[in-house]
């Protein structure tokens, strides 16, 4: 029977839920966190970064260089710590469809850290924010979604 991960994911933090095809179960099988995904710039960083002073004819222009931010950085960290969760569950042979659901920045951060073959596996993509449900409404919401999901299939 073929089994579908579903990652219900933000900036923050990640469950991974497990569904068996034809069947509405659908249980918690890992959390993740990350507690810099949701702290705020100063609490990340100690200085202001660094800067460049160009000379020019009508005087001195200073440019802060241009970076990623630190929160963002976690993030993206982060990203690729899932990704490479899913991507192992696919090598074990663990799942056979993948659903991903992730407010729209984030979804599209685990979409471009997923290798292409895991990429295949995704059969649905939903741009939400699951994650701030109470935990049964968010259980209901999905087997909702993969209910209607397999219908069409």
């Amino acid at each position: 029977m073929s089994r579908t991960w579903v990652l219900v994911a933000n900036s923050a933090q990640a469950q991974l839920l497990e569904s068996r095809a034809r069947r509405s179960d659908l249980h918690v099988t890992a959390q993740y966190s990350n507690a810099d995904g949701r702290a705020h710039e100063g609490d990340l960083v100690t200085d202001g970064g660094a800067a460049v002073m160009e000379r020019q004819s009508d005087g001195q222009r200073r440019y802060t260089e241009s970076q990623v931010s630190a929160r963002e950085h976690a993030v993206d960290l982060f990203a690729i710590k899932l990704a490479d969760v899913l991507r192992q569950g696919r090598i074990s042979n663990r799942y056979g469809e993948l659903m991903l659901v992730a407010p729209p920045q984030m979804l599209g951060k685990l979409r471009s850290r997923l290798d292409e073959t895991t990429l295949r596996r995704v059969t649905q993509e939903v741009d939400k924010n699951l994650s701030k449900l109470p935990p049964d409404a968010m259980v209901a919401k999905l087997q909702d979604i993969l209910r209607q999901h397999r219908k069409v299939i």
